[in-house]
């Protein structure tokens, strides 16, 4: 298994603490999406083309869908979170696993 990079670490951090702050409910997919992206505008071509010169690393300021379902999927993999699947439905919806002592992998 590849090392996980520090952004992916501080990811998985706030969507555990997302988790965290729904206490025992279940939130879905998207609603995570949302609080993790809360505030933070879209970055235009500019703002990623004036990081480029200054040599800044160019990350988005957005954390994207499929950076969320990703390691969400991953923590449901290590046992960290329950991932609930509700029939006829697309959705999923995660919470923390019950006993959890809100550590990190």
């Amino acid at each position: 298994m590849a090392a996980i990079t520090p952004r992916n670490q501080a990811l998985t951090d706030q969507i555990l603490a997302t988790l965290a702050d729904e206490g025992s409910l279940p939130i879905s997919t998207m609603a995570v999406f949302r609080k993790l992206n809360a505030g933070q505008p879209e970055p235009t071509l500019g703002d990623v083309i004036h990081l480029a010169q200054e040599g800044s690393p160019v990350l988005p300021l957005r954390v994207g869908y499929g950076d969320v379902w990703r390691i969400l999927s991953r923590l449901a993999k290590c046992g960290e979170v329950e991932k609930i699947t509700v029939p006829d439905m697309r959705c999923r919806y995660w919470r923390r696993t019950p006993g959890d002592d809100g550590r990190s992998w």
